[in-house]
């Protein structure tokens, strides 16, 4: 199977989706567990160093999560950008025929 951005899956398209499905979940997760290890460095963390490396890996943690999230959304976006190309297309076909 092939998505419409070029992607190829090999799964059956309802296996794509849930293939998107779970990494829009993952990404959701890590927003809130990189989120979730900020606050426990804050709040557990009395020195200065450690407290900042585990920001850091907090918000590397969200960034990940993000990344997932933006791109499980990407797909879809470019499914419907490439029907409406393809209609344009058949529009375009039947109006010089005629």
């Amino acid at each position: 199977m092939e998505i419409a951005s070029g992607m190829k899956t090999g799964l059956p398209g309802c296996c794509a989706i849930l293939s998107l499905t779970r990494m829009r979940l993952v990404g959701f997760l890590l927003l809130l567990s990189g989120w979730g290890l900020v606050v426990a460095a804050l709040g557990m963390l009395s020195a200065a160093v450690p407290r900042g490396i585990f920001a850091l890996a907090g918000m590397g943690v969200e960034l990940l999560g993000m990344v997932m999230t933006v791109r499980s959304h990407i797909p879809r976006r470019a499914a419907r950008r490439a029907r409406e190309m393809n209609e344009e297309d058949e529009a375009d076909i039947g109006g010089s025929m005629r």
